[in-house]
């Protein structure tokens, strides 16, 4: 990093990572890309064909044969858990309420306890310190 003329490290970082990615390791007879991905990094000089090849180790070429046989498996939706939701909510007189927020340490992730007021399937009446509020 000494060497790039940017007074800013983070200017010039992603341009050694890619070097560090791309160079040629005579004990794996490969990248570290190929050994991550199975195949060769696609640089913008890339895309035009050049007619020599480096040889490739016996390993590159299994990780390689390996790679195309994995097949993708489309992710499905239709089994979404259901919410836990525990049995004594229906009847309890005071409740605590989870704030979704980024925590600082030792805040606690819920507030309360406040009382129930009306409730039904899945709407709940709290009173928050003199005010009514509602909660899905």
């Amino acid at each position: 990093m000494m060497c790039h003329e940017n007074e800013s490290w983070t200017r010039s970082l992603p341009i050694i990572l890619l070097g560090l990615r791309t160079t040629w390791r005579t004990d794996f007879k490969s990248t570290p890309t190929e050994l991550l991905y199975g195949e060769k990094i696609r640089l913008p000089f890339d895309f035009f064909e050049d007619t020599k090849f480096l040889p490739q180790s016996e390993f590159v070429q299994k990780l390689k044969a390996t790679m195309k046989q994995v097949k993708l498996i489309p992710f499905s939706y239709n089994c979404k858990p259901k919410p836990f939701v525990f049995k004594d909510l229906q009847k309890c007189s005071h409740v605590f309420v989870h704030t979704d927020i980024i925590r600082q340490s030792l805040q606690p992730p819920y507030h309360g306890p406040y009382q129930v007021i009306k409730r039904s399937d899945k709407i709940f009446t709290l009173l928050v310190k003199i005010k009514m509020v509602t909660f899905l």
